[in-house]
């Protein structure tokens, strides 16, 4: 019995990922555009496409913003440890106990803009959809690598209105968190849900990754000493392919060793 033929997208797309890999295409090259490519190999644009459209899933080229295919950097992962304790220096408030020394990380300048609330974040600050929301937004780094968290902070009106210096990004320490303490939220309590899902565009072009990359997210709640309602909920979307998170775990009294049997009896 033959066997089936190999399709002529799989056979561009293995070309490609092998001079991808050889480092004929190194990383930020950018390739040819998929109508020249499908005409030079001969090809009808659509295979073309499936052959980039597969590179992308796999990681290995993202768009870029101005359109073209770029062939993405082999990422080093970034360890962050996490056991739930919030800790402050005089950079502010930390949620992840061990990373980059403060130093290390590189974070962008945030934008800030007054956004329509989407359904999710809408339900966890207990707003109607679509209400304007304070929306705070920056990456952050190691020095010298690419971006490994996209973080974004919603206020939620009532506390911006009384927090009126919550969106100054050089306000002190803890920037926003220390803002609405000062207002009288303080002290702020924190829920943490860990998801993962795949990148918007907007996402993986701010990232510098391919849609195909998945994204771990990290949904914190900060809710309000005084009036005992949400006031902030803040997102950390780090690439799948450049972090991995370590816990530390504790024994329970429970789980002491070594067991006594008569516990079990």
């Amino acid at each position: 019995m033959a066997e089936p033929r190999t399709p002529k997208w799989q056979k561009l797309a293995d070309d490609l990922r092998g001079k991808i890999k050889d480092g004929t295409y190194p990383p930020e090259t950018v390739l040819p555009k998929i109508a020249d490519y499908a005409a030079g190999q001969g090809v009808a644009y659509a295979t073309a496409h499936h052959a980039y459209k597969a590179l992308e899933q796999e990681g290995l080229i993202r768009q870029s913003r101005r359109g073209g295919s770029v062939v993405c950097d082999t990422p080093s992962r970034q360890r962050l440890v996490h056991n739930g304790l919030v800790t402050r220096d005089t950079a502010g408030y930390h949620f992840t106990d061990a990373g980059p020394a403060d130093d290390a990380w590189e974070i962008s300048a945030p934008r800030t803009s007054s956004e329509p609330a989407p359904p999710r974040i809408a339900e966890l600050l207990r707003l109607e959809p679509g209400h304007k929301t304070l929306r705070l937004q920056h990456v952050a780094a190691s020095a010298g690598q690419d971006p490994c968290q996209l973080v974004e902070t919603w206020i939620a009106p009532a506390a911006a209105e009384e927090a009126p210096h919550v969106a100054e990004p050089s306000s002190g320490p803890g920037d926003y968190l220390d803002r609405l303490e000062e207002a009288g939220h303080g002290p702020l309590a924190w829920e943490r849900t860990w998801g993962a899902r795949m990148p918007s565009r907007e996402e993986a072009a701010m990232l510098r990754i391919s849609t195909g990359v998945p994204l771990l997210e990290s949904t914190t709640v900060g809710t309000s000493a005084r009036t005992n309602t949400p006031v902030e909920v803040t997102i950390r979307l780090m690439p799948g392919d450049r972090c991995e998170i370590t816990e530390h775990l504790e024994r329970d009294e429970t789980a002491q060793w070594p067991v006594k049997p008569a516990e079990y009896a």
